[in-house]
């Protein structure tokens, strides 16, 4: 076991550190390498914001302790598991994270803001993983989309937004038919999207999504977000879990977006939750959200295999690149817990 603030040695069984284990990716692969110089079950650490308060102080806070356990039946030798994992940000502390049942390493994804723990290659067979996480949930101020500044970007300030598939360019056309503010322009592909029917195994491409219709909850998320792409606004997909309205209950996971606006900074977005009756106001920051993956994808560091729509839960991946098979557990559960009940 590798505590937090601790060297580790060798190989160990299981890992403990400053992030959460929610899914799983068995890869068979080769080598994972390590980013930024990462020690084995320790998470970069992050910076503490000026005037933070400690991880169930804060009035309003909710403190959970998550449990987790997926289970792969068969698992070809060499696979590797793959375990997206929380790290602090403005809403959420990690206090604690325990990896166990498999030795590992902790990687950076630079690029969306995310860690991984990736265990070394397995020796084929059933593989079973489990993890605690302590998390807390800070309140922070409410936004409501619908009345937020109408502000545009300064000039020169505007961020570079890469387009997304010019397919797209023709679904996004009425957010640029007139002059608008990004915040605007959300709006209006929020009421495109809670257009699209929400089908729970329906297509997560967002040209599919786009073309027909109709979509699975990611994919209506992940069309969401291209479109506001054509339309000049920064989003990005985030994979994370939904926690239960009671303080014990089962987790699921789920997806939904952020979009940066002038004034405002990033906020969340959910075109599938806000057709919901009481929905709360879009750009709030619900406590009963753990963000864990940031992007529309991950690719696993040191491979070039790629994760899309099953980020916020397990699933295993063998091979790599066009050649990379997905397969779902045979049993997952996201437990969740007041901390202070939690012996």
């Amino acid at each position: 076991m590798v505590r937090t603030g601790q060297q580790s040695e060798g190989r160990t069984m299981g890992t403990r550190g400053r992030g959460a284990f929610i899914g799983l990716v068995a890869l068979g692969l080769g080598s994972v390498g390590l980013a930024s110089g990462c020690r084995q079950g320790a998470e970069p650490p992050a910076a503490e914001e000026p005037g933070a308060e400690k991880p169930g102080k804060e009035e309003g806070a909710r403190a959970v302790t998550l449990t987790i356990k997926a289970e792969f039946p068969e698992l070809p030798a060499g696979a590797r598991v793959v375990a997206p994992s929380a790290r602090d940000r403005q809403q959420l502390r990690v206090a604690r994270t325990d990896h166990t049942g498999l030795v590992g390493q902790v990687a950076s994804i630079d690029e969306t803001e995310s860690l991984v723990f990736v265990s070394d290659p397995v020796a084929g067979g059933p593989a079973t993983y489990e993890a605690r996480l302590d998390v807390t949930l800070r309140p922070v101020t409410a936004v409501d989309l619908a009345n937020v500044p109408q502000d545009a970007w300064p000039e020169g300030q505007a961020p570079q937004v890469a387009p997304g598939p010019a397919e797209l360019a023709p679904v996004a056309a009425p957010l640029n038919a007139e002059a608008g503010a990004p915040a605007a322009r959300t709006i209006k592909a929020l009421e495109l999207a809670k257009g699209w029917k929400v089908e729970a195994n329906g297509a997560t491409d967002p040209l599919e999504v786009a073309r027909e219709g109709a979509g699975s909850p990611y994919g209506i998320t992940s069309a969401f977000v291209a479109v506001l792409s054509h339309a000049g606004v920064p989003a990005r997909v985030v994979h994370g879990l939904v926690l239960p309205e009671a303080e014990t209950g089962a987790a699921r996971p789920a997806a939904w977006a952020e979009v940066q606006l002038p004034t405002v900074g990033w906020v969340p977005v959910d075109p599938v939750a806000a057709r919901e009756q009481g929905a709360p106001p879009q750009g709030t920051r619900a406590l009963d959200r753990v963000p864990l993956v940031y992007g529309a994808e991950i690719t696993v560091p040191g491979t070039t295999a790629t994760v899309q729509h099953a980020l916020g839960g397990p699933v295993a991946v063998v091979g790599e690149g066009e050649a990379t098979k997905i397969i779902e557990p045979t049993t997952y559960s996201a437990q969740v817990a007041p901390q202070a009940d939690v012996k």
